[in-house]
């Protein structure tokens, strides 16, 4: 949702609003809109609120990330004992996957909103030769042409079009 303008000042209170069954003549059944003191004392409390909304969202994400590692090694430690000769190569490519994404997260976080904006349309032309390119040199994976082939790291663009 967007804030077309500011609000310059409240609006005064329209007339009392009596509750269901009372007469509107009697004072028991008024609901009355909120004083300033209230309106300060909620957006106050609403200030202080992200930090928390934030500290809880960080947590979850760790958790998450802890998790992933945790089920990574359980599967993949015989595995790669077998093929590699160590029981941590694929925890440790895992982790490293891990800490190259939290790098590009701090980068991403630091661009302004706006020139993702701008950014969209040539963003989007990449992604379209990213799938054409998939078609003339794509490498061939269990029968299916997915993956472009980019030296240390293979690229899947049908997900970065997405």
């Amino acid at each position: 949702m967007r804030v077309v303008r500011l609000v310059p000042r409240l609006r005064r209170t329209r007339r009392r609003l009596c509750r269901r069954g009372r007469a509107p003549g009697r004072g028991s059944g008024v609901v009355s809109a909120p004083t300033r003191t209230r309106l300060r004392a909620s957006a106050d409390a609403s200030s202080r609120a992200p930090s928390l909304r934030y500290a809880t969202l960080l947590a979850a994400v760790l958790l998450l990330l802890l998790t992933g590692a945790v089920v990574v090694l359980s599967a993949s430690a015989v595995v790669s004992l077998d093929h590699r000769g160590q029981p941590l190569s694929y925890f440790w490519r895992h982790l490293s996957s891990v800490g190259l994404a939290i790098v590009v997260l701090m980068v991403t976080i630091g661009v302004d909103y706006r020139r993702w904006r701008r950014l969209a349309a040539p963003l989007a032309g990449v992604s379209a030769l990213g799938l054409v390119a998939v078609l003339a040199v794509g490498d061939v994976v269990h029968g299916s042409r997915r993956w472009l082939d980019l030296g240390p790291i293979t690229v899947q663009p049908s997900e970065i079009a997405k």
